[in-house]
């Protein structure tokens, strides 16, 4: 995983982050991010972030990387 193990994720600036996945479970979260990360890639924009909150692991994804990725 791109930086998560070290706890650390770079964002670009002005990036708004929108809570898009809530597991407690961390390996559904780690392949959420997976798929996050493949569109990311895909699409070369976005940035993909988790985080742990209140017993849940959350997937963060940049708002540009979601309109590119569900265009409905």
């Amino acid at each position: 995983m791109k930086g998560y193990a070290e706890g650390y994720c770079s964002i670009a600036d002005g990036s708004t982050m929108t809570a898009f996945y809530r597991s407690s479970s961390l390996d559904s979260a780690l392949e959420a991010i997976k798929t996050w990360e493949q569109d990311q890639a895909r699409l070369g924009l976005g940035s993909v972030a988790l985080s742990y909150r209140t017993g849940y692991w959350v997937v963060l994804v940049s708002q540009d990387l979601q309109d590119a990725a569900l265009p409905f």
